[in-house]
């Protein structure tokens, strides 16, 4: 995914309002909408559609289930409670469904981020449906924007981060979020073994790599699972197909956006395509520590 735009931050509270805050002026909506599109692979001209481009595509990357299952097993093994008492935060959680399905199974309290509106929108209905209207919280920004809480006693017990920033940028961030002895989760493409080094992604850590930054955070690896090629290649094209559907409708409806579908259909293959050759999903579970970063 494309990178943030990091403008001045604004101060993240637990303490959310419970409908999201639109930007304040039309040039932060329009670097907002453009930061949507590049996170999303798409070309900003398709901003309009965005909403019908990734409808029934309630979770791109990860699986909200088997995401969820980790957390709550490698948490129940290391005597790690998350119930109604505790407080979540989804960073670039899109239409909630990791969000929503972490609510239903624990109780928990939830503060969805993300910086599309009518993902945002499809979350609330989810919501309702599952009757924990009363548990999640939504609020539209860029991630990039937020800053860690002034008290340590407005941290989150659990802070997740999925299919956003690669590891090195998303650890402290979610660290900085996180109470001490607290969980942060997150996901990131790892090289494969067996690969070259000229392969396209030469930048991408090994998991071993990933495992010495984060112990260079002063944290612990409670749960390092790869997501293995049968189960990402059912999740990665079941969203395919979806999103093929939906762009040959719209194509059909909006001839001139059908250069730009093209594109995004083209850049999305490719994208899955890495995945099963030389870049492994892999989902990480940490435990926040009391040391300062090293890093």
């Amino acid at each position: 995914y494309a990178r943030a735009i990091i403008p001045p931050p604004a101060r993240l509270s637990t303490r959310p309002p419970t409908t999201p805050t639109p930007p304040s002026s039309p040039s932060a909506r329009r670097t907002l909408d453009r930061d949507v599109c590049a996170s999303l692979g798409c070309h900003q001209r398709l901003r309009p559609v965005l909403a019908s481009l990734f409808d029934g595509v309630d979770a791109l990357g990860s699986t909200p289930r088997r995401t969820v299952n980790l957390l709550l097993r490698v948490a129940r093994a290391r005597g790690i409670c998350i119930d109604h008492t505790s407080t979540c935060l989804d960073l670039a959680g899109g239409k909630g469904a990791v969000a929503i399905e972490l609510a239903r199974r624990t109780g928990c309290k939830v503060l969805l981020i993300d910086a599309c509106r009518e993902f945002l929108d499809h979350a609330a209905n989810l919501a309702h449906t599952a009757s924990i209207t009363d548990r999640l919280a939504t609020r539209c920004a860029d991630i990039a924007t937020l800053a860690p809480p002034r008290s340590r006693r407005d941290r989150f017990d659990v802070a997740l981060m999925l299919n956003a920033w690669p590891i090195e940028r998303a650890a402290p961030f979610l660290r900085a979020l996180t109470r001490p002895g607290g969980v942060y989760v997150l996901d990131d493409a790892f090289q494969r073994r067996g690969f070259a080094s000229a392969h396209p992604f030469p930048d991408a850590p090994t998991r071993a790599e990933g495992a010495r930054l984060i112990q260079g955070l002063g944290d612990e690896v409670l749960g390092c699972v790869p997501l293995p090629r049968a189960a990402a290649a059912v999740h990665h094209g079941r969203a395919l197909d979806r999103l093929a559907t939906n762009a040959a409708r719209l194509a059909r409806a909006h001839p001139s956006r059908r250069d730009d579908l093209r594109a995004f259909l083209k850049a999305h293959r490719a994208a899955i395509a890495s995945l099963d050759g030389p870049l492994q999903s892999t989902t990480w579970v940490i435990r926040r520590g009391v040391a300062r970063s090293s890093i």
